[in-house]
């Protein structure tokens, strides 16, 4: 596991630190096979705040924006039917 990888693992595991071991697994599997939409969504976020939105609204903007494939992609990974 490169460093990258490893402090990706970590932040994502510490987001979602009231979930069980499984279903941290299971997402952070999620995000591993989807690395081009995380690259892209964190994009807009870092684009989001730097255009004047706090972190918290420039999250919510872009996962409202992006809802369709988030849906998809935990659809994929069977968190949501």
């Amino acid at each position: 596991m490169s460093f990258k990888d490893f402090i990706f693992r970590k932040t994502i595991e510490r987001n979602i630190s009231g979930m069980s071991d499984d279903q941290k697994e299971a997402i952070i599997k999620l995000f591993e096979q989807h690395p081009e939409f995380i690259k892209a969504i964190t994009k807009e976020i870092e684009n989001e705040t730097k255009s004047g939105r706090s972190s918290a609204d420039a999250i919510k903007y872009v996962m409202e924006k992006n809802q369709n494939q988030l849906v998809k992609i935990f659809k994929e990974g069977g968190f949501i039917k």
